[in-house]
């Protein structure tokens, strides 16, 4: 897969990190997806980015255009896993740093996304090899870790 062929980017988890890295891909310019397990976390993980957004609009750092198009067009959320993932070319998961809890989500995500598509979890304390055990096509599960500051 090339670079400009990713269009689409699911997100499992919408806390501090899910969301964050939600953000940072959607102001790329790349569609995003959030799944939670809860409305409310993904209404709060959404308000947290409008108001992100807004201050970088504050700060001359982003347009508003470019926020708008965010909120508008590139940032969705779901609760259905399937939903989230089932055309996305990349999916980076971003839940709680439970080792069954990830591989459970892993589970489910390597069942409905592409056969092509990256799947990425976002640790920096388990194992990579653990965590990936439980995907088809294992060769493409990768490890990443984000910096939100």
């Amino acid at each position: 897969m090339k670079l400009e062929e990713v269009k689409k980017i699911a997100i499992i988890g919408s806390g501090a990190m899910g969301h964050g890295i939600a953000q940072v891909c959607a102001m790329a310019g790349l569609k995003v997806i959030i799944k939670d397990i809860k409305q409310e976390f993904l209404d709060n993980a959404v308000a947290k980015v409008k108001e992100s957004l807004v201050f970088l609009v504050g700060k001359g750092k982003i347009t508003q255009d470019l926020m708008d198009n965010i909120t508008k067009n590139l940032l969705t959320t779901t609760l259905d896993t399937k939903e989230a993932v089932a055309d996305a070319q990349i999916v980076i998961e971003a839940v709680p740093e439970i080792l069954d809890l990830k591989k459970s989500v892993f589970k489910e995500v390597s069942s409905f996304a592409p056969k092509d598509a990256i799947l990425a979890t976002n640790t920096s304390t388990m194992s990579i090899s653990e965590i990936g055990s439980v995907v088809d096509h294992p060769e493409r599960f990768v490890g990443m870790h984000f910096s939100i500051r």
